[in-house]
Order: structure tokens, then C-alpha cells, then sequence
């Protein structure tokens, strides 16, 4: 009994000690845990604040209408460059250059592609699609009115410059026109495109423009994109020419557009500099022409881009690339579609669009194709959230015929522009 009961009081005393100790250890394990999970919710609980609020802001931003509105502080003309102008004489070829071509012998390369030159503006009588690139430019310099023989008397900044000197020949539309603060092609195009392979003349210094930042420096003197006003005077002799644009004689200055060509007129364009097309003008002849240029320049706060272009409805620069441009607008962006939609649908670009090596330039037969092409409406092209456009309007006098002769003609006779 005794034994019994020694053993029965050992158990118990063994079950209290047990029981005294586990407490005091679970105290110590509980407050390290309490420690842990406090810190683990403060952390869990910023978290949820953080994401709650960024999900809130993102909803609010989305679903907000994005405003434009008209900036109350006027942009600086020093900090906005000059339009880039095209000056395209309606006529496309010198009656003389015609002439010689026509009496050269069945042979000729030229023969066919001066009739296709003369009878449509989109194609050239290309006998094989593998006719060198080189045949067709040098064609079309021969063929065409150089900007010199344009281009009678130039003014920038009320000095005097050889007009020849400021002018670069590019190819649009029409054939051969003369560009003033026309960018280079390797700051345009990605690659130097073949459509550019002309004559080039450029003052020693080049400044770096974008829309997004502008100007990175102080104006340079004699630097391209030009800043300030200058005045243009063009002089063409109407009873040399051969071969007019849609039954025009005369100019047409293109601020970058295709706008039907009028009778007895010339063409004007003007452009944003990192553009290759824009709006146009037409000039009657012997007349004195002003424009006035208005400028709208196009900006978007930066925290705009946090929203998707589809509700912003524009693009950041690099936000969409392009295959041949360099900066993205809206202009830019409608050309390349129409190279490409051109090159998806009929398998050949026209000579005076952008290019690689490994296209075909559009021939005579390619026409119908080319202008069944829809161009820009097949793409998405949205405005670029900075854009700089160009408007103007225009006023003439007539110029008098005494005028011309001592200030423009000089010496030359009427023999000199045929």
C-alpha cells in the first residue's frame, strides 16, 4: 500500500514540475511569435495601402478624359525653327533637254521614260523592273529645271545668298523640286533612303531638334533648322517650257501636301523640318507673294504616359517605331503606310517615296495598283503627343515687269531658261 502510494504521489509531482515548466517556455515562444506576426501585418497592411491606392489612381486616370487646352505662356520664336519650304516648278522638263531626247534613236533609255514622265506623275515607263536606280535619277536631273535655274534672288535675315548655295533638289510627287532648311537624310531616315541620293547642301553646322526637348543649344549662326524670316524671290520664263503638271505652268511651293495643282500657278510647301510632307500653297506667277506662317505647337504634360495610348490617343516619341523615320508624327507616319500598303499590294514603291535596296521601283503598269492603294486609312496613325504645324496664309501684289528685268533677269535673255 505503501509502495502504491509512493509511486502515485511520484507520478503527480513528476506531471507538476512538467506542467510548471511548459508554461513559462510557451510565454517565451508566444512573445517571440507575437513579435514577428506584428511586424508581418504592419508590412502586409502597408502593402495593401500602397497597392490599393495605386489600383485607385490607375482607375481614376483611366477613366478620366484627357484635356487639351491652349497654354497661356507663348512659345519663344527662337525656340521654334523655321519651316522646311519646297519650291516645285510645274513644269517637269526643259524644252531643250525634250527636244534632244526625243531626236536620239529608238534606243534610248530616256524615250520611254520621258513619255511616262510627261502622261502621269506616279510611275515611270521602266522597261525591266530591274532598271538601275541610277538611270532613273540621272533622268530626272537632266530632265528637270535645277534650282538655280529656278531660284533668281534669295534674302534670309535681309541679306543676300545664293540661292543655289541654300537650296537642296529632292524628289516628290510631281518630280524634282528645291528644298530650303531641308534637314539631312541621315537625321530623318534611319538609313539613307534612295529617293534622297541628290545633291546636298548644308551649312557646317547642324542643330539637333526633336519636338519632345527642342532645342538642345543656343542658336548657332548658320546652322539648319533656321530660326528666323527670310524672303524667297522666284522668277520662270512660261514660253520655255514642255511637259507641265496637270496643264500648269509655274511654281508650287508644298508645305508638305497633295492638294490638286492649279493653271498658271506655283507650289509652295511648308513642313515641320523632321517631316517630308506637309501643307501647300499655290503662287500665281509675276506676282510678289508675303505669308504669314502661323505656328501651333502641340504639348503634353509627361504624366500623361502612364496612360495608354489608346485613351491618350497619341504617341511619345519611340513609343511607336517606324521602319524609315527616325522621329515619329503623324505625317511621317501616313507615308510610311503608304510605302508599305503600296509594297503589300502592288510589290513596288514609287521613286519618289522612301526605300531599301530590295524594293522594286513602281513602274508605268504598276499605276492602277498605286492609286487603288488606301494608304493611311489601313494604319493607326495617331498624332505624336508633341507636334509642331504650320499654317499660312498668303498675299500678293503684281511685280512689275521692270522689276524682274534689273533686279532678277540682268543680263540673261529669254534664251537662257529654254
Amino acid at each position: 500500500m505503501a509502495n502504491g502510494i509512493n509511486i502515485k504521489y511520484s507520478k503527480v509531482k513528476l506531471q507538476l514540475l512538467q506542467q510548471g515548466q511548459l508554461p513559462a517556455i510557451t510565454k517565451t515562444k508566444l512573445a517571440r511569435i507575437k513579435k514577428k506576426l506584428r511586424l508581418c501585418w504592419v508590412i502586409c497592411f502597408i502593402g495593401a495601402v500602397v497597392f490599393a491606392g495605386y489600383s485607385v489612381s490607375n482607375i481614376y486616370l483611366t477613366q478620366i478624359p484627357v484635356m487639351v487646352t491652349e497654354n497661356p505662356v507663348p512659345a519663344s520664336i527662337s525656340d521654334i525653327p523655321f519651316p522646311t519650304i519646297t519650291i516645285c516648278n510645274m513644269n517637269k522638263a526643259k524644252w531643250s533637254v525634250a527636244s534632244e531626247i526625243i531626236n536620239e534613236d529608238s534606243a534610248s533609255l530616256y524615250k520611254p521614260l520621258l513619255s511616262s514622265y510627261c502622261t502621269n506623275h506616279k510611275g515611270l515607263n521602266i522597261t525591266s523592273k530591274s532598271s538601275v536606280w541610277t538611270t532613273i535619277i540621272n533622268f530626272l536631273i537632266k530632265i528637270n529645271y535645277s534650282c538655280s535655274d529656278i531660284l533668281k534672288f534669295c534674302m534670309w535675315k535681309s541679306v543676300e545668298f545664293d540661292c543655289d548655295e541654300w537650296f537642296n533638289p529632292i524628289f516628290t510627287d510631281i518630280g524634282m523640286c528645291c528644298a530650303f532648311n531641308l534637314m539631312p537624310s541621315n537625321i530623318i531616315y534611319k538609313s539613307k533612303p534612295n529617293a534622297q541620293e541628290l545633291k546636298y547642301n548644308y551649312p557646317l553646322s547642324i542643330e539637333y531638334w526633336n519636338q519632345e526637348k527642342g532645342f538642345e543649344h543656343e542658336p548657332i549662326e548658320n546652322s539648319v533648322p533656321w530660326r528666323i524670316e527670310g524672303i524667297l524671290t522666284l522668277f520662270k520664263n512660261c514660253k520655255s517650257t514642255i511637259c507641265n503638271t496637270r496643264f500648269s505652268a509655274g511654281f508650287k511651293v508644298l508645305p508638305k501636301s497633295n492638294i490638286l495643282n492649279l493653271i498658271f500657278f506655283i507650289k509652295i510647301i511648308m513642313y515641320n523640318p523632321m517631316e517630308t510632307s506637309g501643307f501647300s500653297r499655290f503662287i500665281p506667277l509675276e506676282r510678289e507673294c508675303w505669308f504669314e506662317i502661323l505656328t501651333t505647337v502641340k504639348e503634353t504634360d509627361t504624366d500623361v504616359r502612364s496612360i495608354g495610348f489608346q485613351d491618350r490617343r497619341c504617341y511619345f516619341n519611340r513609343e511607336k517605331n517606324l521602319k524609315f523615320f527616325r522621329v515619329y508624327t503623324k505625317a511621317n507616319c501616313k507615308t510610311e503606310c503608304h510605302v508599305n500598303n503600296t509594297i503589300k499590294t502592288c510589290g513596288c514603291v514609287p521613286y519618289y517615296f522612301p526605300r531599301t535596296d530590295t524594293e522594286t521601283i513602281c513602274a508605268e503598269e504598276d499605276i492602277k495598283c498605286m492609286e487603288a492603294v488606301t494608304g493611311a486609312q489601313m494604319c493607326d496613325c495617331l498624332s505624336a503627343c508633341f507636334e509642331l504645324n504650320f499654317e499660312a496664309t498668303s498675299h500678293y501684289g503684281v511685280l512689275s515687269e521692270t522689276t524682274v528685268k534689273t533686279m532678277f533677269l540682268k543680263n540673261m535673255s529669254a534664251e537662257y531658261f529654254v
